[in-house]
């Protein structure tokens, strides 16, 4: 569904085509936003290679739609790899020097090696940063959440939600069962298709950079 269609679906669960076109576009991404942080989705599964070590270089930027680190790989180019796992920012300074680690400075936008010397030895290795992406808001009619379309009224479902939290006016429909029923089924079905990525040997459901082809 595009954003204009989600919209149309939302105005047909509240009875209500009085909106202003920002108002309802504010709300699509509320809702949005909050699936989309609601889980460590594979959906949202990325992957950024545009860096290599560096002599003497701990610090890397972190892409521009980053939203959180799964781990980093250190690939020789040829067939050797080697991951280093995360460890919370606060737990820094426990790690280091502590060999294959690495923290993210959220406020720099960086991904910091813990250890100079454990990196010098992978001095012009690609670094793979496996990470979980933020989306583009949806700002155009033509616009799509970038899951599978089978999931997509869930939107306007938690905008009704929304709508009738905060509605002041007089009420012909409200949330009622019904509603919160069917916006459980879609959330346990897009949690069911999700994690079936991990499981799934089907190459179109590889959730780095796939989606056009299962939308």
């Amino acid at each position: 569904m595009t954003l204009q269609e989600i919209r149309e679906h939302f105005q047909w669960l509240v009875d209500d085509d009085t909106l202003d076109e920002d108002r309802e576009v504010t709300l699509a991404n509320v809702a949005y936003d909050e699936l989309n942080a609601e889980r460590s989705w594979r959906y949202l599964d990325s992957s950024d290679t545009s860096d290599t070590v560096l002599s003497s270089t701990l610090s890397y930027a972190v892409p521009a739609d980053f939203l959180q680190s799964v781990k980093v790989v250190l690939f020789d180019g040829s067939k050797t790899y080697v991951t280093f796992s995360p460890v919370p920012y606060r737990e820094r300074l426990n790690f280091k020097d502590a060999g294959r680690f690495y923290y993210v400075d959220q406020k720099n936008s960086n991904l910091v090696f813990l250890s100079e010397d454990t990196l010098s030895a992978y001095v012009g290795w690609t670094i793979i940063h496996e990470y979980q992406y933020q989306p583009e808001q949806l700002a155009d009619g033509a616009d799509e959440p970038v899951f599978n379309r089978a999931f997509h009224p869930i939107l306007a479902y938690q905008m009704a939600k929304h709508y009738f939290f905060n509605d002041q006016g007089e009420k012909s429909r409200a949330w009622n069962a019904e509603f919160q029923a069917e916006l459980t089924s879609l959330r346990a079905k897009i949690i069911a298709w999700d994690s079936a990525m991990d499981f799934s040997t089907n190459p179109s459901l590889n959730s780095v950079g796939a989606f056009d082809s299962v939308l």
